[in-house]
């Protein structure tokens, strides 16, 4: 069974009582007895929408911001530089979509606070994902520190980062494929920090 909330009813030396309403039958709930601990996992709990969120950051009247989701073409004419800001699943899937609407690459910028490890989307498909596993374990039991970890599976064609020159900070276990990494590669990257404000003519970062 299911269960959509759980209210402590009684907080007690050993036992707490615990009330848990399930999510499947309306009104059905079930008491339980917990004598060892109950633990909040409330910050496991999935954010508000991007939709919903102020902005990280400040951004002069005379600035134009939209969300990804309101990127709209023909509905938006188009204009003549997108700033992308965020490197993360978002960040990258709205630069792709910005290139796949004929933008060219040298119109758009994009903000990279960190930069990210990523594995190669066609080595974890199916008739590839065992050899991916096997390299995975040989690489983690062969290496030196947990970056060594990375270079080896980059080496073996398992892992990437958009810029070989620069250490990726993060590593988020999102799929990167090859003609995707080509395509980012070739737009722009601002790697100077998170963005504070945004001005008419320039952008503030924090390094």
């Amino acid at each position: 069974m299911l269960f959509r909330s759980a209210e402590v009813v009684r907080v007690g030396r050993p036992e707490t009582q615990v009330r848990l309403t399930s999510t499947l039958i309306a009104g059905k709930t079930i008491d339980v007895t917990v004598r060892k601990k109950v633990v909040d996992a409330g910050y496991g709990s999935v954010p508000a929408p991007l939709s919903s969120r102020p902005f990280p950051f400040e951004a002069d009247a005379a600035v134009k911001i939209v969300r990804p989701r309101e990127l709209t073409f023909p509905g938006t004419a188009y204009r003549p530089m997108y700033v992308v800001i965020g490197a993360g699943k978002t960040g990258f899937d709205t630069v792709l979509w910005l290139l796949s609407r004929q933008v060219p690459a040298e119109n758009v910028r994009w903000v990279v606070p960190r930069d990210s490890w990523y594995f190669v989307a066609e080595e974890m498909e199916q008739e590839r994902y065992h050899d991916t596993c096997t390299v995975f374990n040989r690489c983690a039991a062969t290496a030196e520190s947990a970056e060594d970890i990375y270079f080896k599976l980059e080496k073996a064609g398992k892992f990437c980062r958009i810029d070989e020159q620069r250490l990726p900070e993060v590593f988020h276990c999102i799929h990167m494929s090859k003609a995707d990494l080509a395509s980012l590669r070739a737009v722009p990257a601002i790697r100077l920090g998170r963005v504070q404000k945004v001005a008419n003519d320039r952008l503030f970062l924090e390094f």
